[in-house]
């Protein structure tokens, strides 16, 4: 998995996951088993995407008892977090929020941050990010 590193960080790192990832098969482990509840979180406390808009309030509230996310929901939070890293990496820590936040028009005058909460979404943004790396039209 391209951007490992930066996608667990993303989601924590070692402060949440306890102990270091370093592989694709070693996060792939641990979204099996169910990422701990502190990777929603980091999603909140880095780019502002609150908990509630990535799970239902009561099912949040549930997982926050728990510790721990369901298999599902710790791949969508990979999902989330992976997209997150690669806007990083393309446009640097202090744009990002602020991409996060603009409509636009190719995708169809949403915002990132709403798209990026779909599987759909999130390969959108990611291809609109690397057209921007490498300098492509939209």
């Amino acid at each position: 998995m391209e951007f490992l590193r930066e996608t667990v960080e993303v989601l924590g790192g070692a402060a949440v996951f306890r102990h270091s990832i370093t592989t694709a098969q070693q996060l792939d482990a641990a979204a099996r088993l169910g990422l701990p509840t502190g990777s929603i979180t980091a999603l909140g406390t880095g780019f502002g995407i609150q908990p509630q808009r990535i799970l239902p309030a009561t099912t949040w509230k549930r997982r926050l008892k728990a510790g721990r996310l369901s298999p599902d929901e710790s791949d969508k939070a990979v999902r989330i977090a992976h997209v997150l890293a690669v806007a990083r990496h393309v446009l640097g820590p202090a744009m990002v929020p602020d991409f996060l936040s603009a409509a636009l028009p190719e995708l169809g005058g949403s915002k990132p941050a709403d798209a990026i909460l779909s599987e759909i979404g999130a390969r959108e943004v990611e291809a609109i990010l690397w057209r921007i790396f490498y300098g492509l039209p939209a």
